[in-house]
């Protein structure tokens, strides 16, 4: 069946690359935030705490925001989040500020990505797996932008924090580009917001995506510090150094969208697994920057598929509960969130960052485990 990616689709697409964004310019930032306001690894991992409760609070309110608004309110919602969270964090160095800006950008992420999932997979069918993760190339494509430029900025006499004016701007420009296409008026259905029980299955598969999503975060955050300390490069170089890892993950997202053609969703979800424990052998030894890019592209690359073929699979699992389905992915992908950083950071902090590391391949491998006993071949 031949893929149609019509007006609808390029917005999501837009919507998504702010959130990938904002992600690429605060993610990796956490080093430069911990200068700023001297705080230790474990207080800085609390952003991704902060990150996580406000996506946790969209997977309890999605299915009625989504009833009495409609998907396209509030995927404009969400963007206005994250540009009301940037604008704290440009102007605002508090600890407690910067807290609350990672609550409202999670809160606003979390709604972007799950009214966004709902929407693609429905709206392109059969093509539905494919342009999802195309969805998610786009936005480990601007990842990998912001952060080009917040590690240019911090290695300047210019403001790093300068990074998230482009993200007011992208929305700005991106709402304009919309501003003729109004869509349908969103009806509420007179039964009420989605309900019901999920299988056993969509909960294995869910955790499944959830410790990956751990260990997507965990690298975002804390691949820079553990570069510092086995290369001995300066905070600034260290952040731009991740911006490979952004990299590898648009490459293999953008490269998994084709090979979903000829891959089920299960076998690619093996081989992306497989191929993030080598990287993070790779990096985890890795005492040259050289090496360090290896290792951190190669976790780009096993690591691109994780999110979008896990909700996928997830999501299959409840054919007639979307909406309920992506609430939950939402509170699992906010536990994600937290655990990986908050759990790294205190790691690192009592252990050092290096061992702290060895945790995520130990992650990886329950993935595996959790992926085996949910199989997908059937519903397909």
């Amino acid at each position: 069946m031949k893929l149609h990616r019509d007006r609808l689709t390029w917005v999501v697409y837009g919507q998504l690359s702010v959130y990938g964004f904002f992600l690429g310019v605060f993610g990796p930032s956490q080093s430069l935030l911990r200068d700023i306001q001297q705080t230790s690894r474990t207080v800085a991992g609390l952003h991704g705490t902060a990150m996580a409760a406000g996506t946790i609070i969209v997977g309890f309110v999605i299915p009625r925001l989504l009833h009495r608004f409609g998907r396209e309110k509030a995927l404009w919602g969400g963007i206005l989040a994250l540009c009301v969270a940037a604008l704290e964090l440009m102007f605002i160095e508090s600890i407690y500020a910067t807290l609350s800006a990672a609550l409202l950008a999670g809160f606003g992420g979390g709604l972007l990505a799950m009214t966004s999932t709902r929407l693609l997979l429905e709206h392109h069918g059969k093509n539905g797996n494919r342009v999802f993760i195309e969805s998610a190339a786009v936005a480990a494509l601007t990842s990998a932008m912001g952060t080009i430029i917040v590690g240019t900025l911090a290695g300047t006499s210019i403001d790093w924090r300068l990074g998230f004016v482009i993200i007011i701007l992208m929305s700005i420009i991106l709402r304009f580009i919309n501003r003729t296409n109004e869509g349908e008026a969103h009806v509420p259905d007179p039964s009420g917001p989605a309900k019901g029980k999920l299988p056993l299955k969509f909960w294995l598969a869910l955790l499944a995506t959830v410790s990956s999503i751990a260990c997507e975060m965990g690298t975002s955050f804390w691949a820079s510090s553990l570069i510092q300390t086995n290369t001995g490069a300066s905070a600034a170089n260290s952040t731009f150094i991740v911006t490979i890892f952004f990299a590898g993950m648009f490459i293999g997202r953008w490269v998994g969208s084709v090979s979903l053609q000829k891959l089920s969703l299960d076998n690619t979800a093996f081989l992306t697994l497989g191929i993030s424990v080598v990287g993070y052998l790779i990096l985890w030894s890795a005492h040259t920057t050289p090496l360090a890019y290896l290792g951190l592209g190669v976790i780009g690359l096993g690591l691109s598929v994780q999110y979008p073929v896990g909700v996928a699979r997830a999501v299959l699992f409840a054919p007639n509960l979307g909406d309920v389905a992506v609430g939950r992915i939402s509170i699992g992908t906010g536990v994600a969130v937290a655990t990986g950083p908050l759990l790294l950071g205190f790691l690192g902090d009592h252990f050092g960052v290096s061992r702290g590391f060895l945790m995520l391949p130990a992650i990886i491998a329950i993935a595996i485990v959790l992926v085996l006993l949910s199989p997908t071949r059937k519903l397909v």
